[in-house]
């Protein structure tokens, strides 16, 4: 059985690979005791429970903004690279267990280099034909052109309409786009590649505090 650590322990010891002492600390009003009482109890309230819990709240709160902050904002909005958390646009779908999963296991997304597979031509008319795809205009030569690229090297990722696989490829026709969606950064995408990493958080929290984290979580595209 993991150890739960005390408030006091914890607000200097759970980091995760993403914290920095630049990352406002939001301090807990609960006492030792009742933050332990939250994680002897965690695992055995459903998600609906947690999120009618005042106090098991107040804590998942705080572990988001201890070790989620960092990188996905105080407010849980992201920022380039980094996927929002207050929309219902999820890259990993948004279960329980798949957000739970991310949060103890970690996500790497990986989107290829294809500047060494294709040429200057063929990556403007790919270019063209992905941003044809959020938009309603009709598509014209370029885009018709692009699209004989994009069957070629995308669909394997982002399915043949360009709305995206599950846990794989995310959709390319709508306004959500974590990488940005003008000409200059889908260009950059597509030539140079993106890597992004959520870490694993397993050897750093108790599986009750993922357990808050992951309710917390799902309030926030709730909300």
């Amino acid at each position: 059985m993991k150890i739960y650590l005390s408030a006091t322990i914890a607000l200097a010891t759970i980091l995760s690979a993403c914290s920095s002492s630049e990352t406002p600390t939001l301090e807990l009003s609960l006492d030792e005791g009742q933050v332990n009482q939250v994680y002897q109890l965690a695992e055995s309230l459903s998600v609906e429970e947690v999120l009618g819990d005042a106090n098991a709240m107040e804590v998942a709160t705080w572990l988001f903004s201890e070790n989620c902050s960092t990188c996905h904002q105080a407010d849980a909005t992201g920022k380039m690279g980094v996927p929002d958390l207050t929309d219902s646009f999820w890259l990993f779908e948004g279960t329980e267990e798949s957000i739970k999963h991310s949060i103890s296991q970690g996500r790497v997304g990986l989107m290829p280099r294809f500047s060494d597979l294709i040429g200057e031509v063929e990556l403007g008319l790919l270019v063209s034909y992905v941003e044809s795809l959020a938009s309603s205009e009709e598509q014209g030569s370029s885009e018709a052109s692009g699209k004989e690229i994009y069957d070629e090297h995308c669909v394997i990722c982002h399915a043949a309409d360009g709305t995206g696989l599950a846990n794989l490829g995310p959709n390319l026709t709508d306004d959500h786009w974590q990488w940005g969606d003008n000409m200059i950064t889908i260009r950059q995408s597509i030539a140079n590649g993106r890597t992004a990493e959520c870490p694993s958080q397993e050897s750093v929290l108790s599986d009750a505090q993922i357990h808050l984290l992951t309710a917390y979580v799902m309030s926030l595209s709730a909300s």
